[in-house]
């Protein structure tokens, strides 16, 4: 699924601006998801402000999952680059050996 066209990745761009607003007592909780992990990320959302943690922002790794994020109103920043089909070629490759 595509991000819709309205949807610019450079206004969800990773800034101070966006840190500092989030921070509390200069910390900030960062996690990350694409679409097919979107759920788990939704979740992790959700159990912080459930423990009245709001200090966090989630990175979106593809167009769609920023987009999902933006619309469920979680603070989110844009982690897609210019090379986005390397780093799925890189996740075939290297995400299969994580935690063992």
């Amino acid at each position: 699924e595509k991000a819709p066209e309205w949807l610019a990745h450079h206004d969800y761009v990773l800034n101070r601006s966006m840190v500092a607003d989030i921070a509390v007592d200069n910390t900030v909780l960062v996690s990350w998801t694409n679409m097919a992990t979107l759920d788990f990320a939704l979740n992790w959302v959700h159990h912080c402000n459930k423990a009245g943690l709001h200090n966090y922002l989630v990175g979106a790794m593809d167009g769609a999952a920023l987009a999902a994020l933006v619309k469920a109103g979680v603070p989110a920043f844009s982690m897609v680059s210019l090379h986005e089909g390397e780093e799925h070629a890189w996740e075939k490759r290297q995400t299969g050996d994580l935690g063992r």
